[in-house]
């Protein structure tokens, strides 16, 4: 379990320092995705796991990056980022 939390610890790190690089608050991310404002505290927190595929693209989307910047956060584990769904390529690169 405790590398479970440090993986979603990881995503949430990154989440947040994405969003303060675009100098954004969580309100404003909150809007622009769709998302809760709860739902994005708790998930740069660590308290929120794994975020669903849709929700990792609209984050990425709102922020103006790829869903690459978060794989930053795979680094230690492998399998801390979203795995592309196999039927559905990510946004920008489909043929």
């Amino acid at each position: 379990m405790e590398a479970t939390m440090s993986s979603a610890s990881a995503f949430g790190t990154r989440l947040r320092a994405l969003r303060l690089e675009r100098g954004l608050t969580l309100q404003q991310l909150a809007e622009r995705s769709g998302m809760h404002l709860q739902g994005l505290a708790k998930i740069e927190s660590g308290q929120r796991s794994h975020p669903a595929w849709d929700t990792v693209c609209s984050l990425a989307e709102a922020m103006g990056v790829p869903t690459d910047a978060f794989r930053d956060t795979d680094d230690d584990r492998g399998d801390d980022a979203p795995e592309y769904p196999p039927d559905d390529p990510p946004r920008g690169k489909r043929k």
